[in-house]
């Protein structure tokens, strides 16, 4: 990497705790955040499933520069409480509870993060009259398969591997680089490692919201979302997880693509600056149509 001559690895524990504002009322009670007061809302969807939002904070703390921002923790993780069931549909009636306790009537903007991206996309494709836009990164291959649902219920059975309920941390890294400040000559950047702690829910709040995408639409259905998105690329090749940001700005009528090199699945973690620089411009401009 040009001008690249210093690798430091820092390890950062991300221990802050955010006040809760309150919880949102229904079943099950979802305990949500706010941050900033502008006319414009985002409403930031957390990876998993089940993992509590903290671990976004204080990254996506920086699109309140330009709309008011909800966090939420989904049912049966963090500090919201639990439920009978996890299945992307009762995630949608969720999501449809926040979004008229902040939003009602008008439309809102939804940021995801991995499996946040999946439940923005399938929100967006059941509720189209409430989204604005979508920012979308980290995203993942689409299982649906239009499954009925007593398909659903059988295919539970023979697929999913019950977990007793329990919650673990664990951690997640990327590189970043940094400005140096260094005197050496030509010495202009840097490269870090940064940690964050994770805390995972796990059990059937894991296991039916991700499964049960499989009775969602066909990938290709996909298109008839018709509203403006942001979608961040992570391009290196040897990730864990496949990035299906290409295929997603391929079936999507109004994608926009950005690529953010040598990143895994948290290009917003890799490059905060460019992520964010690219996410205010974008919507800055859905107010000048």
């Amino acid at each position: 990497m040009k001008n690249l001559f210093l690798v430091i690895f820092l390890c950062i524990s991300f221990h802050t705790v955010y006040s809760q504002d309150g919880f949102i009322q229904g079943e099950p009670a979802l305990a949500y955040w706010k941050v900033g007061s502008k006319a414009e809302t985002i409403i930031v969807l957390h990876g998993g499933p089940s993992v509590a939002h903290q671990y976004l904070r204080p990254e996506f703390d920086a699109f309140s520069k330009v709309a008011k921002v909800i966090y939420y923790d989904q049912r049966g993780c963090g500090k919201s409480k639990d439920a009978e069931s996890y299945i992307w549909q009762e995630h949608v009636k969720d999501l449809k509870r926040v979004i008229d306790t902040f939003s009602k009537g008008k439309k809102v903007i939804l940021a995801g993060s991995s499996w946040g991206s999946s439940l923005a996309m399938i929100y967006a494709y059941s509720n189209p009259e409430d989204i604005k836009a979508l920012i979308l990164s980290g995203t993942v291959e689409w299982p649906g398969k239009e499954m009925e649902d007593k398909e659903y219920i059988k295919y539970k059975a023979e697929k999913l591997t019950y977990l007793k309920p329990a919650t673990y941390k664990f951690i997640k890294k990327e590189e970043q680089i940094l400005p140096s400040k260094s005197i050496l000559p030509g010495a202009k950047e840097k490269l870090i490692i940064v940690e964050k702690e994770l805390e995972f829910f796990v059990g059937d709040n894991k296991s039916e919201a991700h499964y049960s995408l499989i009775t969602g639409p066909f990938f290709n259905k996909l298109n008839n979302v018709r509203v403006p998105i942001l979608i961040f690329f992570g391009n290196k090749a040897d990730c864990e997880i496949e990035d299906w940001a290409l295929k997603y700005a391929g079936i999507f009528t109004l994608a926009k693509l950005r690529t953010i090199k040598g990143v895994c699945h948290d290009p917003w973690l890799r490059d905060p600056t460019y992520f964010f620089s690219e996410s205010k411009k974008f919507i800055r401009n859905l107010n000048k149509h």
